[in-house]
This record gives C-alpha cells, structure tokens and sequence, in this order.
C-alpha cells in the first residue's frame, strides 16, 4: 500500500498499528516486527523521524534472537532513519550489522531480498561501491538459493 499512488498514511498507520497489536497478543513477534518496519516506514515518509525510530527500535527490542529475517529489515530501516537525521555514521554502522547479521544466514529468496534491501540503502547514503556489492550478493545469494531448491527438487520431487 505505500508504493501505490497518494498512498493514505493515516489508513496505513492504522491497519499496521492494528495488526502489530493482534500479532503481539498472539505472541507472534517475527511477524509484529515486520509490522513494526511499515510503521516505521510510514512515519519516515512523513519525515516523523523520531517516532520512526522508535517503532524500529521496538521491533528489535522484542524480536527474539533466533528469527533473523525481520532484524535486517530493521536495521536497514534504522539506517535510512539515521541518515535522514543526519547521523551518518551511526547510519553507515547499522548497515554493517545488517551485513554482519546476514552473513550468518543460509542462503533463501528472502536473503537475497534482505541484500537488494541493504543495496538501496547504500545508494541512499551515497555508498554506490558498497551498494554495487550488496547488489551483486543479492543475485549470488538468489543463484545459490534457487540452485539448492532445484536440488531439493530432484531429491524430494
């Protein structure tokens, strides 16, 4: 919804902050952390930067260790909050826990994702080397995981 035309912040905000809640009470906190980022979007877009902040910070406060696809996610959104805030280095250091993060990670279409994520955030700060690295482990990690799922096929298929 927030890359459609004149997209309706207000509505958005609501419809996230109303899931984040049913999500929390449903001790779902993977996916209320996702909920967390489009918050956090949103009050970006409307350059809210402290509140934008710190829906991202909730989402990392209460995501457990062991669910680590919304965690780059945040980072990266962190990143782009505090570059907005004029705090480029704390920005550019966000982005290295989110690369430190996904190093750990097996590779997966969402990896590859999380790395084109990373990618457009370093453009955005100005890091076009950084961002042509992050671009080119977005297409590796999404060759290594189509590969394995091809693999997967042929055993299990």
């Amino acid at each position: 919804m927030l890359d459609l035309p004149n997209p309706d912040f207000v509505r958005i905000h609501n419809l996230a902050e109303s899931a984040y809640l049913d999500l929390a009470s449903q001790n779902n906190p993977g996916h209320a952390a996702y909920t967390c980022i489009t918050l956090a979007e949103v009050e970006l877009r409307l350059e809210n930067y402290d509140a934008a902040l710190g829906y991202v910070r909730k989402g990392l406060l209460e995501l457990p260790a062991g669910i680590p696809g919304p965690r780059v996610s945040l980072f990266s959104q962190e990143a782009k909050i505090l570059f907005r805030m004029g705090n480029e280095a704390e920005s550019k250091f966000q982005l290295e826990l989110a690369i430190q993060h996904m190093e750990s990670i097996a590779p997966s279409k969402e990896l590859a994702e999380n790395w084109g994520e990373i990618a457009r955030v370093f453009v955005e700060v100005g890091q076009q080397d950084r961002a042509i690295y992050a671009y080119e482990k977005a297409i590796s990690v999404a060759a290594m995981s189509q590969a394995e799922q091809e693999d997967f096929a042929k055993i299990y298929g």
